[in-house]
């Protein structure tokens, strides 16, 4: 969702920067923030992070969305409940915000969903929907612009599934070494991702 604008505000400040992005699960990412590997990270906000002299703040409010491929038996269902069996592939590891599914089956006291596969990251989930029966969550619609592109469907249940807060995390020293134009052009991708929630 940001690399492009994050590019930008990289190559306006000076051409010969390089940008590294990184993607992987929230955990890792967030270890490697607090290592001094990365200068900021923009991902779920997990429960019980504590780092001195760590700062964050929202970008946007997930809303998780169920995704099937195009003909799946079940993808005209409307309630949870009907697709409490299916099996599915998920982004991150059990417990993470990412597994949506899981807090959804947990809030209801059903049992826990059956994980088939666990991903890396979102394209790799939508591959797998869109070639396998297993169904799939994705935390925010703007991440799959065009699902029938990819050969998937949303499948449009009544209940809300969790939503989670996704942040930028940064040390206040390391906000010293961004670009110029990195620190605004977070701003606006803010304000676009709340005007698109």
């Amino acid at each position: 969702m940001y690399g492009p604008s994050l590019v930008q505000a990289v190559r306006e400040d000076s051409a010969d920067t390089l940008l590294s992005i990184s993607s992987g699960p929230a955990s890792h990412l967030l270890e490697q923030l607090v290592r001094g590997e990365f200068d900021f990270v923009i991902a779920p906000r997990p429960r019980g992070l504590r780092s001195p002299g760590l700062l964050h703040r929202v970008m946007y409010i997930s809303h998780p969305v169920i995704y099937a491929r195009s003909g799946h038996p079940l993808a005209d269902v409307r309630m949870l409940s009907d697709i409490a069996q299916a099996h599915w592939a998920v982004a991150g590891s059990a417990g993470t915000p990412s597994n949506v599914v899981e807090e959804a089956f947990r809030v209801r006291r059903w049992a826990p969903p059956h994980v088939a596969v666990q991903c890396a990251d979102y394209p790799m989930l939508v591959h797998i929907v869109a070639n396998t029966d297993l169904l799939g969550v994705v935390s925010h619609p703007t991440l799959v612009p065009d699902p029938q592109q990819h050969g998937i469907v949303p499948i449009r249940v009544a209940e809300g599934l969790p939503h989670y807060e996704v942040c930028l995390f940064w040390y206040a020293s390391d906000a010293r070494r961004w670009p110029t134009g990195m620190a605004s052009a977070l701003a606006r991708l803010e304000a676009e991702a709340r005007a698109n929630a």
